[in-house]
C-alpha cells in the first residue's frame, strides 16, 4: 500500500486502510501511515491532490491485482508519538468530486439538460468526467433550481431525478474518472471467468475467488403511480404508472403528485409565441411514465442484495460481474451481478477481502431517491423584470418573469427565471378581477409543493422604490386603487375610498377616457347637492323619452347660442308667471295658426307696433294709430 500527498515527502508507509465505494456515492480512504517526521505541516496537506495505490501483487489477478485511487486529502491528524520517533497520521482521502459538499448555493438554470447542468457543475471543479449516455434521452428542463444546497446534494438529487447513476474508475493516466451512467446493467462484465465460489477457500493462492455468500430479499412496493397538472390543458389527466409481475393482491402502490415534473422543452410548434420565445415547455405524459419506471426500479433496487467477500481487488462499483459453482440459481454463473457497494479494510500481513454488495443486472438499475428536495416553505419578495425600456412584460397567460434576491447570476431583464403564473383577485372563464404586475414591482412569491422549480406568484408588496399612493400614516383610512399610464407617463387611473369619519368619500379619476355600459336600468341618487363641470361639449342621445322633475328652482345660464329642434310638439305649463327677458330681436315663425287665450288682459308694449296680414296692416306709435288695407 502506497500514499502520496502533493508537497510531503514520500516518507509516509501506511499500516492499515478502510476503503468505502458505492454506487452514486463518494469513495472515502481513511489511511493510518507512519512517518520519521514528527510535524508534518497537517494545513498545508488539506485539500491537495494525494494518491494511493493498493497492489497485491498477484500477476493472475484482474488489473494484477492493483486498484489506484485519486483525489484530494479531506482531513489529516497526528495521532501519535512513538518513542522510537515514529509518528503516526491518520489521513482521509475522497475524490475531487468532494469539493461539491463544500459550495452551499442558490442558482437558476434554464433552458438545459441535467447532462448540460451536470458538465456546468463538474467543470466548475475541474472534476475529471466521462458521461456514458445517450444524450438524446434527456430532454433540455424550462427551469431548474439549486436552492440552499450543496453541489454536491443538487448533483445527486439531479441524478436520481434522471435516472443517472455514476461511479468512478481508475484510469493510469487521468487517476480516479467520475463515470455518469444511464444503463449501468448493460456495461461489459469484467475481464476474465466467472470469480468461483469457494465455501472453505483458506488462502486460496492463484485464484480470485468469493466466499461467505449471502442471499437476501426484502419486501418492496410493486407499483409507482405518479401525476401532474398542466394548467393550460387543466381538464387533461397527466399520469404515469409502472408496475412488475406481482400478484394483483401484492401490487401494493406508491403514490406521488409532482408539479412540473413532467415539464420539458419540446422542439413542437407554438400557437403562444411570446409564451415560448425562449422555448416550447410543456407537460409531456411520456415523462410521467418514465419517472413512474425510475421510482419503481429506483425502491427495488435495494430489495434483491447479493452479499459476499471476495479476493478480486479490482470489484467496484458498477462493475458487472457472475458467480460459477455456487449451487443457488437466483446467482447460477449465466446470471449478471451489478456492484452497489465495495468496503475494505486492509492491513499489513493479512488477507485482504472485500467485502461487496451486488444486485441482479437483468432489469434496469436506477437509483433510489434519496437526496431531499429543498423545500421553501413561506412566501419570498422578488422583483418584477422585463426587457430594458418595457414597463409590462406579460405573455399570453398574464405571467411575468422575476429576479430573486439570492439569484446572483441572473440578470434583471426578460430571462430572469421562468414565466411565472400570477394569482388574482377572481379568475373566471373570460372574467374576474385581473391586473398585471409591472416591471420593477415587488411581488411575494409562494411554490407548490415548496419546490423551487414551481414559483407562483400570490401578492404584491409595496417599498421604498414603489411606495403607496398616499403618504402614511397621513392617509391610512384611504383605500386606493391607482394604476399607472405607461410607458413613462405620470397619468393615472384611480379609484379611493376616504374612510375618516365625517369626511367619507368616494373618488374616481379617469386619466383621459372614460366609458359606462348599462345594459338596463341605472338609477342614481343624491342626497344633497350634485355638480358637474364638463369643460368641452356634451352629447347625450336618448332611445326613449326623457322625464325631469325639480322640486325647486331651476336656474340655466348659456354663453354662447342654445338651439333646440323638436320635431313632435312642444308643452309647456307654467303654474306660476312666465317671465322671458330677451336683449336683442325676438322672432317666432308658425307654419300654422296661432292661437293666444288669456284669462285677464294682454298688453303689447313697445315704441312701435304692427299688426300685419294679406289685407293690410295696422301701425301703432307714439304718433298715432295707422290703419291701412
Amino acid at each position: 500500500m502506497q500514499l502520496w500527498v502533493e508537497g510531503v515527502a514520500p516518507e509516509l508507509s501506511v499500516r492499515r486502510a478502510g476503503i468505502g465505494e458505492q454506487v452514486s456515492g463518494l469513495f472515502s480512504l481513511a489511511i493510518v501511515a507512519c512517518s520519521l517526521t514528527p510535524d508534518l505541516d497537517l494545513d498545508a496537506m488539506i485539500l491537495r491532490p494525494a494518491a494511493f495505490m493498493l497492489s497485491a501483487g498477484w500477476g493472475f489477478a484482474s488489473h494484477g491485482g492493483r486498484r489506484l485511487y485519486t483525489g484530494l486529502c479531506e482531513a489529516a491528524e497526528q495521532i501519535g508519538v512513538e518513542p522510537s520517533g515514529l509518528s503516526t497520521y491518520a489521513v482521509r482521502l475522497v475524490p475531487r468530486l468532494h469539493l461539491l459538499t463544500l459550495r452551499r448555493d442558490c442558482r437558476i438554470f434554464q433552458r438545459a439538460s441535467v447532462p448540460e447542468i451536470l458538465e456546468r457543475l463538474l467543470d466548475e471543479f475541474a472534476v475529471v468526467h466521462d458521461f456514458r449516455i445517450e444524450r438524446s434521452a434527456f430532454p433540455s428542463l424550462d427551469y431548474k433550481v439549486q436552492y440552499n444546497e450543496t453541489s454536491y446534494g443538487f448533483l445527486c438529487r439531479l441524478c436520481e431525478e434522471a435516472g443517472l447513476t455514476f461511479t468512478f474508475e481508475a484510469d493510469d493516466h487521468r487517476g480516479s474518472v467520475l463515470v455518469l451512467h444511464d444503463a449501468p446493467c448493460a456495461a461489459p462484465p469484467r475481464p476474465g471467468p466467472p470469480l468461483s465460489y469457494l465455501n472453505e477457500p483458506g488462502d486460496a493462492p492463484g485464484v480470485e475467488f468469493v466466499t461467505r455468500v449471502a442471499i437476501s430479499r426484502e419486501a418492496r412496493t410493486a407499483a409507482v403511480a405518479t401525476r401532474d397538472l398542466d394548467f393550460r390543458n387543466p381538464a387533461f389527466l397527466l399520469a404515469g404508472r409502472a408496475e412488475d409481475s406481482s400478484p394483483a393482491h401484492l401490487r401494493i402502490e406508491h403514490f406521488h403528485f409532482e408539479p412540473g415534473a413532467y415539464r420539458v422543452v419540446t422542439g413542437a410548434p407554438s400557437a403562444t409565441p411570446i409564451a415560448d420565445r425562449h422555448g416550447h415547455a410543456r407537460l409531456e405524459p411520456a415523462v410521467g411514465a418514465r419517472i413512474a419506471e425510475q421510482r419503481l426500479r429506483g425502491e427495488q433496487a435495494s430489495g434483491a442484495r447479493v452479499a459476499f467477500e471476495t479476493s478480486a481487488l479490482d470489484l467496484a462499483p458498477g462493475a458487472i460481474l457472475s458467480i460459477a459453482d455456487h449451487p443457488h440459481p437466483q446467482i447460477a454463473e449465466r446470471r449478471r451481478l451489478l456492484v452497489t457497494r465495495v468496503a475494505l479494510d486492509a492491513e499489513i500481513d493479512r488477507p485482504w477481502r472485500p467485502r461487496v454488495e451486488a444486485t441482479p443486472a437483468d432489469r434496469p438499475y436506477y437509483p433510489p431517491r434519496v437526496t431531499p428536495r429543498p423545500v421553501i416553505p413561506g412566501l419570498q419578495c422578488a422583483v418584477v423584470t422585463g426587457p430594458p425600456g418595457r414597463a409590462i412584460f406579460t405573455d399570453e397567460y398574464g405571467r411575468v418573469r422575476v429576479r430573486f434576491p439570492w439569484d446572483r447570476e441572473g440578470t434583471s431583464d426578460e430571462q430572469s427565471s421562468c414565466w411565472i403564473r400570477v394569482s388574482q383577485g377572481w379568475a373566471g372563464a373570460g372574467f374576474g378581477l385581473w391586473t398585471v404586475p409591472r416591471v420593477g414591482q415587488e411581488v411575494l412569491v409562494g411554490f407548490l409543493e415548496g419546490n423551487p422549480d414551481e414559483p407562483i406568484i400570490v401578492g404584491r408588496a409595496p417599498n421604498a422604490l414603489t411606495p403607496p399612493p398616499y403618504a402614511l400614516p397621513q392617509h391610512a383610512t384611504r383605500a386606493v386603487w391607482r394604476s399607472q399610464s405607461t410607458p413613462d407617463a405620470d397619468g393615472f387611473n384611480e379609484i379611493s375610498f376616504e374612510d375618516q369619519r365625517g369626511q367619507e368619500r368616494f373618488y374616481e379619476r379617469a386619466e383621459r377616457d372614460k366609458e359606462s355600459l348599462v345594459r338596463n336600468d341605472e338609477r342614481l341618487t343624491v342626497g344633497r347637492h350634485r355638480s358637474r363641470l364638463v369643460r368641452g361639449e356634451e352629447d347625450i342621445a336618448l332611445g326613449g323619452s326623457r322625464r325631469e322633475e325639480i322640486g325647486g328652482s331651476l336656474h340655466r345660464t348659456v354663453h354662447d347660442e342654445e338651439r333646440a329642434q323638436i320635431r313632435g310638439s312642444l308643452s309647456a305649463t307654467v303654474g306660476g308667471d312666465r317671465q322671458e327677458e330677451i336683449g336683442g330681436r325676438y322672432a317666432v315663425a308658425v307654419g300654422g295658426a296661432v292661437h293666444v287665450a288669456a284669462g285677464g288682459p294682454i298688453v303689447l308694449e313697445a315704441p312701435d307696433i304692427t299688426l300685419k296680414a294679406p289685407g293690410g296692416f295696422v301701425r301703432v306709435t307714439a304718433g298715432g294709430v295707422v290703419i291701412d288695407g
